[in-house]
């Protein structure tokens, strides 16, 4: 819960925004769906340039 309060502080938000990032407020779902398809969008442009780990 403290973590929570301090990332939803206003203190923070405008410090993360000062230093350059966007600032999105999420329930667990909401960040869990964002998440995914973060995952679904980035891992097609990886497969489509043919990137692979060594």
């Amino acid at each position: 819960m403290a973590l929570r309060r301090a990332v939803h502080s206003d203190g923070f938000e405008a410090h993360a925004r000062r230093a350059g990032n966007a600032v999105a407020r999420m329930d667990a779902a909401d960040y869990k769906g964002w998440l995914q398809r973060d995952f679904e969008r980035w891992g097609k442009v990886i497969r489509d340039a043919g990137i692979v780990a060594n």
